[in-house]
């Protein structure tokens, strides 16, 4: 059974600690919610509103999942080709490394084994139709750390660049993308990549700590069109409790199948090594490792003083409770707070 007291006790305590003004969290077990909370305030200014599980924050590289998620609902529909070289889908685009359009597959990009470097900026250009502007101006100037294929490389352009082939397939902007393929048919009613969309919510706002250490907003709003591929998502801990269930129950969520079982257990499987002696590595926009002898499946996610932790042990969807935690998602942790990350 869930401690419901102790982990709020411990949320509150942890927050008082590291000045975290607002906090959101849900667990999923058997496909349902069994416990979902806000703690703090969205804003430390006058305007603030009580945090609850429908607050909208930023969930920073858990838009990774979200996107790729739609991605692989073109793969299945044979409108994307896993292994095929990015050149077919665009032609014009240019890496650092000459010929590299003709190796990098969207497996590499959505696996981080392009060998592409990274970089994140939560500020670009707020044009809808930024992403290809961003790669043609970026993608040249990223080096690469290794040959394409041959290792995992963590990397938020390869991210944005996997997004922009989708949605120059699918012929729409990726955000559009992304709500018509996932957000709607999961009822993620709140989740979007369009600020202007989201502050018509409460939103929990972010924070820096000043030297005397107390907090101020954040401004202005962060946002990059080329990016919101791998990073820009905004959503509830309700709406991503949906998410989960869909990831957990093999692919389907509400009565359909969106995603074959198949496909979801390819996500989930480990495609990039880290070589480290706990087996952990990243499948298809998921890292994948142990707790307590069980597969975790995850993503986190840090971008503007927020972060976000998205976990799920699939694998012990019918087991029995184990040291008072349910076992399905421990699903998001979203917060913000005055530390940079």
């Amino acid at each position: 059974m869930l401690d419901t007291h102790g982990l709020e006790q411990h949320v509150t305590q942890q927050m008082a600690a590291h000045k975290i003004p607002g906090l959101a969290l849900a667990v999923v077990h058997r496909g349902e919610v069994i416990y979902a909370n806000g703690f703090g305030t969205t804003s430390v200014e006058e305007n603030g509103l009580p945090v609850t599980p429908r607050t909208i924050f930023r969930v920073g590289s858990i838009s990774k999942p979200l996107s790729s998620t739609a991605i692989m609902r073109l793969v299945e529909a044979g409108r994307l080709d896993l292994d095929a070289p990015v050149a077919r889908y665009l032609p014009w685009v240019r890496f650092s490394r000459t010929g590299a359009e003709h190796q990098v597959t969207l497996r590499m990009l959505l696996t981080h084994t392009s060998g592409l470097d990274s970089i994140n900026n939560p500020y670009g250009s707020r044009d809808p139709e930024g992403a290809a502007t961003y790669i043609k101006e970026t993608l040249p100037g990223i080096p690469f750390v290794a040959e394409p294929g041959r290792l995992y490389s963590y990397s938020n352009p390869g991210l944005a660049l996997a997004g922009l082939v989708a949605a120059t397939v699918y012929g729409k902007p990726l955000g559009t993308m992304v709500q018509e393929l996932l957000f709607d048919p999961l009822g993620m009613t709140r989740s979007t990549y369009d600020p202007l969309v989201a502050l018509t919510y409460p939103f929990a706002f972010s924070h820096n700590l000043r030297d005397d250490g107390t907090l101020e907003v954040a401004r202005p709003v962060a946002e990059s069109t080329g990016q919101h591929a791998a990073g820009f998502a905004m959503s509830t801990v309700l709406d991503m409790a949906q998410f989960a269930i869909m990831q957990m129950d093999g692919g389907r969520f509400g009565g359909q199948q969106l995603l074959a079982p198949e496909t979801v257990k390819l996500m989930h499987t480990l495609h990039a090594p880290h070589y480290t002696v706990d087996g952990a590595g990243y499948g298809i926009t998921f890292f994948v490792d142990a707790y307590k002898g069980l597969k975790r499946v995850r993503h986190g996610g840090g971008i503007h003083n927020y972060h976000c932790s998205f976990e799920m042990l699939p694998e012990a969807r019918n087991r029995r409770h184990h040291h008072g935690v349910p076992h399905g998602a421990a699903q998001p942790v979203p917060h913000h707070h005055g530390h940079h990350l």
